[in-house]
């Protein structure tokens, strides 16, 4: 499972302007930096929001289901990471936790 987080002291966002094309007008997007958890690594990455109320608060997340498609090239199926549907789903310690506690049955 991959697992981001989000530090305290690093929730606010950055505005960056993305210049219009084609006579369109110039948008406001902004940037939140997370890190990839990977062993022993922490990789910083970026998250890009539309508005700043997308911004996600600290804590500890993982990609969310939406954020994959299946791709149908040449007959196969192939599952995708979609750039533009990119979100994260806080991981609560429950979720983080092996499952060590064994069912128990009355028979």
């Amino acid at each position: 499972m991959l697992t981001f987080e989000i530090f305290p002291d690093e929730v606010a966002c950055e505005t960056r302007v993305i210049k219009g094309k084609d006579g369109k007008p110039d948008r406001q997007v902004y940037d939140q930096f997370c890190y990839l958890l990977k062993g022993r690594q922490t990789i910083q990455l970026t998250v890009t929001h539309n508005s700043l109320l997308e911004a996600y608060p600290a804590g500890v997340y993982t990609i969310h289901d939406d954020s994959f498609e299946i791709e149908n090239s040449y007959g196969r199926g192939q599952l995708k990471l979609n750039n533009f549907k990119f979100k994260l789903t806080p991981l609560t310690q429950v979720d983080s936790k092996p499952k060590t506690e064994k069912s128990s049955s009355n028979y």
